[in-house]
């Protein structure tokens, strides 16, 4: 299928507010409302709080709740969205060089009654350029849900991506995603 989107995207996150030298806790939302040319449209709604701990200079643990809420429907399955209410916990590494950084997490989703876990592993190319590879893999269902290929290039205050996602045993096309963003200064 072909069609037009138009989509508006408004996120609020709060500042971290560190609760001891090694303790913070941040929360967020983001609502997006998206038209098709199909004449669909489509709201998704999110809110999101995390509590980490600096274990040490390279190591940090967090907990997380994650919650999203759709209205309406998308005719690309690519960009479908799934309500979900979600706690996780994970663990991340920076080892800086040219394997930067590793990490690694289990979540719970409440509503789908699922556990699930993924890993991250994210290399440096250039001070500027940065390759992740990600995996994704249900432990309910025991299937690889989604693996993801990206490459980040960093130009003075725009962040280029570049991604491949796979879905191996999904419905949905394998594709290419390219996105801008500007960085803050």
């Amino acid at each position: 299928m072909a069609t037009t989107r138009a989509e508006g995207v408004l996120t609020l996150a709060t500042d971290t507010f560190w609760l001891s030298p090694t303790l913070a806790f941040s929360a967020g939302g983001r609502a997006r409302a998206d038209g098709y040319g199909t004449g669909q449209q489509r709201g998704v709604f999110e809110l999101s709080g995390a509590l980490w701990d600096l274990l040490s200079p390279f190591d940090s643990a967090a907990m997380s709740y994650s919650g999203v809420s759709v209205i309406g429907t998308t005719p690309f399955s690519f960009d479908s969205y799934t309500p979900s209410s979600t706690v996780s916990v994970s663990y991340s590494h920076v080892f800086g060089g040219f394997v930067q950084s590793a990490s690694a997490y289990v979540a719970y989703d409440f509503l789908a009654m699922q556990t699930s876990m993924g890993a991250t592993l994210a290399m440096s190319l250039s001070p500027t350029t940065q390759f992740s590879i990600s995996g994704y893999y249900n432990l309910t269902t025991k299937q690889l849900t989604e693996v993801d290929y990206a490459v980040n290039v960093q130009c003075d205050c725009v962040t280029i991506q570049v991604a491949y996602r796979t879905f191996p045993q999904g419905l949905q096309s394998n594709g290419f995603f390219f996105s801008v963003g500007l960085n803050a200064f």
